[in-house]
C-alpha cells in the first residue's frame, strides 16, 4: 500500500472516530471511556467497508489467478472479508445505538440502515 493510501485510510479513520465520539459524548459522557474502543473498531471497520466496497465495484468480486499454465478464476480477497465485516460491524453499531436515547437512536440506526443497505456505485 503506497504511504498516501495509508494516510488517507488513517485519516478517514480518525474522522469517523470523532464523528462517533462526540455523539456518544454530548448524550452518553460518563459512558464515553467504557465505549471508546467499541467506537475506534466502528471507525475501522466502517473505513475498511467503505475500502472493500470500492475495490468490488471496480474490479468485481472475482480475479483471474495464474499459477504457470493453468488460469482459475478466484473470489476476491476484498470479497471474502466484506461479509464478516458488515456482520461485526452492524453488531458494534447496534450495541452503541442502544446505549443512545430513543430520538437519536432513531436517527443513527436509519443512518445504519442505509449504510449497509446502500446499493453498488457505478462509476460512469
Amino acid at each position: 500500500m503506497e504511504q498516501y493510501e495509508h494516510l488517507q485510510r488513517e485519516k478517514n479513520i480518525k474522522k469517523e472516530f470523532n464523528r462517533l465520539k462526540n455523539i456518544y459524548k454530548k448524550f452518553t459522557p460518563d459512558k464515553l471511556p467504557a465505549i471508546e474502543e467499541l467506537i475506534r473498531n466502528a471507525a475501522f471497520m466502517k473505513v475498511m467497508l467503505e475500502e472493500f466496497r470500492e475495490t468490488l465495484i471496480k474490479h468485481g468480486t472475482t480475479e483471474l489467478f495464474k499459477q504457470g499454465k493453468q488460469e482459475i478464476t478466484i473470489e476476491r480477497l476484498e470479497s471474502k472479508q466484506y461479509l464478516p465485516y458488515i456482520q461485526r460491524y452492524t453488531v458494534i453499531m447496534k450495541d452503541l445505538i442502544g446505549l443512545l436515547p430513543p430520538s437519536e437512536a432513531k436517527k443513527q440506526e436509519d443512518e445504519l440502515t442505509k449504510f449497509v443497505n446502500r446499493k453498488k456505485e457505478r462509476k460512469k
